[in-house]
């Protein structure tokens, strides 16, 4: 909710250890304080993540995202290493982790290390899950089109 509360996507991204503890969390931010593009959830949790200089086994950690990750966000998470990656909600506009034949072949080697699925969650949470992630979608996308090119 603190992401809509801000004017940005209802989108968060939690990390937890291989022992099933969080770790760290964050929202999405693009639109808080002007316009960021790449103040994705997943974005902010991995930059709070090198900033806190982990000392664990990435190969257990999951990356559990409301939004399948865009290409930014995997990648990332392929380059640090996270073992498991979990969604909510499936974007087939945007999301990446069911396409990774997409992806350049050093990126296709890494995503070799790393698992990608829908999180086992009830059917309800999904839904409530896509509500917020899609609310405002048309006027989120009027707002990004309007940084990209002012003139529209």
């Amino acid at each position: 909710m603190t992401a809509l509360e801000q004017g940005c996507r209802g989108a968060g991204a939690i990390l937890i250890s291989g022992h099933g503890q969080m770790l760290l969390q964050d929202h999405d931010r693009v639109f808080l304080g002007g316009f960021h593009p790449h103040r994705h959830a997943e974005m902010g949790l991995l930059e709070q993540f090198e900033g806190r200089g982990f000392d664990l086994d990435r190969t257990g950690l999951t990356l559990m995202t409301t939004l399948e990750p865009c290409p930014m966000c995997l990648c990332r998470s392929l380059g640090h290493g996270i073992g498991h990656l979990r969604y909510l909600v499936a974007d087939s506009e945007e999301g990446m982790a069911q396409t990774i034949e997409q992806l350049p072949p050093a990126w296709r080697e890494l995503a070799r290390l790393q698992t990608r699925s829908p999180a086992d969650i009830s059917p309800e949470l999904r839904a409530l899950a896509k509500d917020l992630a899609f609310a405002e979608q048309a006027q989120l996308q009027r707002r990004f089109l309007n940084h990209i090119r002012p003139d529209n």
